[in-house]
């Protein structure tokens, strides 16, 4: 006979359930109460290591910058941790020898779900930018961290750092270097000359060759130079031109990163210091790229003093170069007292700041006076030589009637490269002075040691001024009764027209505000215009990386509008396709991806393109795909 389970007693189906039940919750309290390090939910660590570049290779040099990257991190498979999950951080003990220059800090995160199971991972960077001073083996202290009350320590690892690197010798310009020095990149050093008097300049140029283009301005600070004057010869605006030259069987892109023009101050062994570049490089379009740091070598120069022989009188050492003199004086003819201007101007290749200027006659039939301190210029040209121009006024007064006649000025300097002494001369200028009208205050002649002492008229017009007309004002003939006139319902009408004239803009408002469409093609009118001014901004300013990246920024804009999504997280295949879908032409569409990479590839290659020239070029064509990509924006 079976059994008939309806006719059991209630408690025999109870039972069961009830004990499946306190299983559950005894599971669940147990993973309450468990802290996470015992299921493994929450784990850290800390990590210390040499960062390397993107070929996975570090050398360390003297002399040359590498990065040490501590990482803190924190893996959960639960998620929801605080990003600062560590307290007490130690930094590592970096031994004598080893200088930290730089210290920055960053966050990295990521998320993986691996046959459905979640983890999550957050860490954060501690890179310290350190510089060796001498060779030989270090070890970097462990980092320390505490996480969840316990005390994190990474390990301690040990450096070898590497001689210097040779640097290559100097070279004139135009020499080539080494084929030697093909196995690395170099920082190559040049001269214009080697054989260079007191006074004389010289260009020094520093030339990189790597072998893969620069993506950023190089950094360097002007080297130590003790008994030179020098001066930049590149602008502000100056674009990095990256040439491809070959030594031996390497291939290698020369650019020119550097030039300064130094004028020796005095005679022996003068010397240019070693100089650091740090540069920053990338192979392909896909790399983060490399820093690296490369050091030239020392300039050392045998100065000699300008010869004795043949030098004439009132030469100064400070007149080094190749000068003209120009004299101009405002009139040829002029009566007693007159003032005219008269302007002594010394320009050539030379340093001007360091120029006296001739020395001035002192005339027993005129006075001569300065008109303020001369006004130097200079200026840089084809970024080789350095041409200036030292400008005197003086006020010329005219104190003796007659024919006389101003004597010829002269400058005598040394000229470099005629390897002699020379004179600089004006012609001699002829001036009829006429006699002065009567009652003319008389004017001294300008002689040394003297001073005018002439009595002079002061404010002859002082007795011929007259008080100006005065007038009182004892009433207004404004007597205007609005009540009676026009004004009187202008008046009355201006409050019912005021109402209804606020009542209409509600309205407007209010048709305009419920047209979600009109305000959005508003929106996107208003932020083009706004990045078209950011555009012709970063032109005129020459500012390389912001123009491209601006035109970038309209595009990928009007893309947006298009597929109705944000365009800058697609790959072009994804975007190639959502345009397709979109009814745009495939011509239009390829158009428009060509140009996406082409402003991408010139907006981190500095000198590929020159912006003066090709800018506006690629404005006007950023600006033709716009107008044909506005017909398909709904």
């Amino acid at each position: 006979m079976g059994t008939n389970w309806c006719m059991m007693p209630p408690v025999m189906g109870f039972l069961p359930q009830l004990r499946a039940c306190l299983a559950l919750m005894a599971i669940g309290a147990f993973m309450v109460w468990t802290p996470d390090a015992a299921w493994g939910q929450n784990s850290y660590e800390i990590h210390m290591q040499v960062a390397t570049g993107e070929d996975g290779v570090s050398i360390l040099r003297v002399g040359e910058d590498f990065v040490i990257e501590v990482s803190l991190t924190a893996q959960s498979r639960r998620g929801g941790f605080r990003s600062q999950f560590y307290r007490n951080y130690t930094a590592p003990m970096f031994p004598a020898g080893l200088t930290v220059v730089d210290r920055s800090e960053s966050t990295r995160s990521s998320v993986a779900i691996v046959n459905g199971r979640y983890t999550q991972e957050f860490s954060h960077v501690m890179s310290y930018v350190v510089r060796p001073a001498k060779e030989g083996q270090y070890t970097v202290g462990p980092a320390t961290m505490e996480a969840d009350g316990k005390l994190y320590k990474s390990g301690a690892i040990t450096l070898s750092i590497l001689a210097p690197r040779a640097a290559p010798g100097v070279l004139l310009d135009g020499q080539d270097p080494d084929p030697s020095l093909a196995d690395d990149e170099f920082f190559q050093v040049t001269i214009s000359r080697d054989r260079v008097t007191v006074g004389q300049p010289v260009m020094v140029s520093w030339y990189l060759y790597s072998t893969s283009r620069l993506t950023e301005r190089p950094q360097s600070d002007p080297p130590e130079s003790q008994g030179f004057f020098s001066k930049s010869l590149f602008s502000q605006n100056h674009t990095y031109e990256m040439e491809r030259v070959q030594l031996g069987s390497a291939v290698f892109f020369r650019t020119l990163v550097f030039r300064r023009m130094y004028w020796p101050q005095r005679t022996g062994i003068l010397t240019i210091a070693p100089r650091t570049v740090s540069y920053r490089t990338r192979s392909g379009f896909l790399n983060t790229g490399k820093t690296e740091n490369r050091t030239s070598a020392e300039v050392k120069f045998d100065v000699q003093a300008l010869p004795a022989a043949g030098r004439p009188a009132g030469f100064l050492e400070d007149h080094v170069g190749q000068y003209r003199l120009r004299l101009d004086l405002a009139a040829g003819s002029m009566k007693v007292g007159d003032a005219i201007d008269l302007t002594v101007t010394v320009e050539g290749e030379a340093l001007m700041t360091a120029c006296r200027g001739p020395v001035m006659p002192q005339l027993t039939w005129a006075r001569l006076e300065p008109n303020g301190s001369p006004a130097i210029t200079e200026t840089v040209e084809n970024e080789e030589k350095v041409l200036g121009v030292w400008k005197a006024k003086y006020v010329f007064i005219a104190t003796t009637e007659g024919q006389h006649e101003f004597p010829a000025l002269s400058f005598p300097y040394y000229d470099p490269v005629a390897q002699k002494y020379m004179t600089a001369t004006t012609e001699p200028v002829k001036v009829t002075v006429a006699p002065a009208p009567p009652g003319s205050r008389m004017i001294a002649p300008s002689n040394p040691g003297t001073v005018n002492t002439a009595p002079g008229a002061s404010n002859v017009l002082a007795p011929k001024l007259k008080p100006p007309a005065v007038k009182d004002v004892t009433g207004s003939s404004l007597r205007a009764r609005f009540w009676k006139g026009s004004w009187r319902w202008w008046l009355v009408a201006a409050p019912p027209l005021v109402w209804i004239g606020f009542g209409v803009f509600r309205f407007i408002r209010r048709r305009r505000l419920a047209d979600v469409g009109a305000l959005r093609r508003k929106a996107a009118r208003s932020r083009r215009r706004q990045s078209i001014a950011r555009v012709k901004a970063a032109l005129r300013a020459g500012r390389h990386e912001d123009f491209f990246g601006e035109c970038e920024r309209l595009l990928v804009d009007t893309l947006s509008e298009i597929v109705s999504r944000s365009a800058m997280g697609l790959v072009h295949a994804e975007l190639q396709q959502a345009l397709l879908d979109k009814k745009v032409p495939e011509d239009l569409v390829g158009a428009v991806l060509d140009t996406l990479e082409g402003l991408d590839f010139a907006r981190y290659a500095p000198g590929a393109v020159q912006l003066a020239t090709e800018g506006p070029a690629q404005l006007e064509k950023t600006l033709q795909l716009l107008h044909r990509l506005d017909a398909f924006v709904e």
